[in-house]
């Protein structure tokens, strides 16, 4: 497993994953964006991170309002759409299917303003996974507050 601290920028990326990798958990604890951007997170293999392919759909709930959602195509979305959330939950990456390298993400998270943040999507990759990156989106940063952590099976 590993952390990473989140610096402010505009995306992070964890490498290095080792051959045979399942499942890989990804645990946000207080991670904050500067503005009002969506988080995206992209999969790589050792021939580069993927841009496409991907099916995605994330929902975002607030008690009393109607719920707001996005999809992507280019990379697993999570519809964030609010400046100041700091974001704690868990986002699962999963292998369904070995022979064509299909990864299955899930994503719950929970917003400081009692916002529910849920979502999935699937994506084939060219070779076995190596590597992702996580990114916010609309020429947002992360602000430096919160970190990720990841581990794998």
């Amino acid at each position: 497993s590993a952390n990473q601290a989140i610096a402010s920028g505009t995306d992070v990326t964890f490498s290095g994953i080792p051959s045979g990798v399942k499942v890989i958990f990804i645990n946000l604890s207080k991670v904050s964006l500067n503005s009002t951007g969506d988080i995206e997170i992209q999969l790589g293999d050792a021939g580069g991170i993927e841009t496409s392919s991907y099916t995605s759909q994330s929902m975002k709930i607030i008690s009393g309002s109607n719920p707001s959602g996005g999809n992507s195509y280019g990379a697993f979305h999570i519809k964030l759409g609010d400046d100041g959330l700091l974001l704690t939950g868990q986002i699962i990456l999963t292998l369904k299917e070995a022979a064509t390298n299909m990864w299955v993400l899930s994503h719950t998270l929970y917003g400081s303003t009692a916002q529910t943040i849920v979502g999935t999507g699937q994506k084939p990759l060219s070779a076995e996974i190596t590597q992702f990156t996580i990114y916010a989106t609309a020429s947002n940063t992360f602000d430096g507050v919160g970190a990720f952590s990841i581990s794998y099976q």
